[in-house]
């Protein structure tokens, strides 16, 4: 089930908070952070992994509708901890083990302050004696004819597809932001793998 997120659903909105933040509310800007919410998603989730033994795993991104969490700011650490303390510890209170796919930050910050959280959680589920397989997703989406030529001196002439959702290539020349998330995967992770969008 991807992609999880800070969003609540439309049911929650109209049973408990009116003033909750749902997917019909646009992606910018503040989502629904407080106790009772962040309680209601992490049941949720823990709820669907138990009652779906078919799914396989979930993927949670960072990013969208948090600023009240840091979002625009180069300081990960409070949408991480929300990810800890909904998501991530959804999954160790399900009955079973699934998979998961961690977007990585959409603007390619902080990748230590992400890294340092999958693999602590990764860390707890083996010593446990559980399983889990992750993957860390970075979205890259700017590619040249030529990828031995730096970014910085890419322009259309040189074959630059432009930015966009669709077009992507083999070779990581540019992530998403900025970069190329170098610390995602440099040195290599023994807690996850990298897979691009």
């Amino acid at each position: 089930m991807i992609d999880w997120n800070i969003f609540q659903p439309v049911g929650y909105k109209k049973a408990y908070d009116s003033s909750a933040i749902t997917d019909h509310d646009g992606s910018g800007g503040d989502g629904t952070h407080n106790p009772q919410a962040d309680r209601y998603q992490r049941e949720v989730i823990t709820q669907a992994i138990n009652e779906y033994p078919d799914m396989a795993g979930i993927g949670v991104t960072l990013g969208e509708r948090m600023e009240n969490l840091g979002e625009s700011t180069s300081n990960l650490t409070e949408q991480v901890t929300w990810i800890d303390n909904v998501v991530l510890s959804a999954l160790k209170n399900a009955g079973r083990p699934v998979n998961l796919i961690y977007r990585a930050a959409l603007d390619n910050k902080a990748p230590t302050t992400v890294r340092q959280s999958i693999e602590g959680f990764v860390t707890e589920i083996l010593n446990r004696g559980g399983k889990i397989k992750v993957w860390v997703q970075l979205k890259f989406n700017v590619g040249a004819t030529d990828p031995t030529r730096p970014v910085s001196t890419l322009t259309p002439a040189h074959g630059v597809w432009q930015w966009s959702h669709g077009h992507s290539t083999p070779i990581l020349v540019h992530a998403h932001g900025g970069g190329t998330g170098d610390g995602y995967w440099s040195p290599p992770s023994n807690s996850y793998k990298m897979a691009w969008m």
